[in-house]
């Protein structure tokens, strides 16, 4: 079994700024580290991959669904918004060399 620790415990949004946690997992004896996926923009797949090889973590991410974006709304553009998101986001980590996975939820669940 593996065991690991959510970002959230020391952050709520990803970047470059946290790219410690990585380490401080690490120093914890974690065999992984989930990274949320809540700004796509400062998700820099280069420098997780290369932090996650040098402290040889593991990794999976996870993702909410976002005011507005709601694949079980009646209204069609909503849906629209939420696909495309879901979309963006998932292959974001694919670009990692880290296997990850993703785990998503929606608004009000």
């Amino acid at each position: 079994m593996k065991i690991g620790i959510h970002a959230y415990a020391w952050c709520s949004v990803w970047s470059n700024e946290t790219l410690h946690l990585i380490d401080r997992a690490k120093g914890l004896n974690m065999d992984l580290i989930e990274i949320p996926l809540m700004r796509l923009e400062l998700f820099d797949t280069q420098q997780v991959r290369k932090r996650l090889r040098d402290a040889g973590l593991g990794s999976c991410t996870s993702t909410v669904l976002l005011e507005g974006m709601d694949l079980t709304s009646e209204d069609r553009e909503e849906r629209r918004r939420a696909v495309r998101y879901l979309k963006t986001a998932s292959l974001q980590p694919l670009k990692s060399a880290q296997p990850i996975s993703a785990a998503l939820s929606t608004p009000g669940m």
